[in-house]
């Protein structure tokens, strides 16, 4: 338990100290939830874009747990980043899903940093009860 809090400290520190410049916004996210799924979870999260040309997702650090960027239309594939323009939900039911391997249990705290082109973001999502759709 006390590597899971020293990861998340250097996560969170991560987050605070680099941006890619020095006028750099990363979006805002409201507060996300995972959704159990087959071998991990699916974050749901609305992210808001502070600049008017948008942002790009590029990556999702979570200590314990490997992650993949999807795009789903009509078969879900990895990718390298998913653009935001304005505001996007990400979740199991949207063209665009960030998902978690590992185990993850009801009521469950986890400590993510999704990494934009306009900085980084750290966000606490809480584990939900209800399984995520995935076709």
């Amino acid at each position: 338990m006390a590597i899971v809090h020293f990861r998340l400290v250097l996560l969170v520190l991560l987050t605070a100290f680099s941006s890619t410049s020095a006028g750099a916004r990363a979006p805002f996210l409201s507060e996300a939830t995972l959704r159990p799924s087959a071998g991990g979870a699916v974050l749901e999260v609305t992210v808001s874009a502070r600049d008017r040309d948008g942002d790009t997702l590029r990556g999702i650090w979570v200590a314990g747990a490997r992650t993949n960027l999807l795009r789903c239309q009509p078969r879900c594939k990895i990718v390298s980043s998913i653009p935001v323009q304005g505001q996007m939900l990400l979740g199991g039911k949207t063209m665009y899903r960030v998902v978690l391997g590992g185990r993850f249990l009801p009521g469950q705290k986890v400590g993510l940093v999704l990494s934009f082109a306009g900085g980084n973001a750290a966000v606490e999502a809480t584990v939900g009860r209800e399984t995520a759709w995935l076709p």
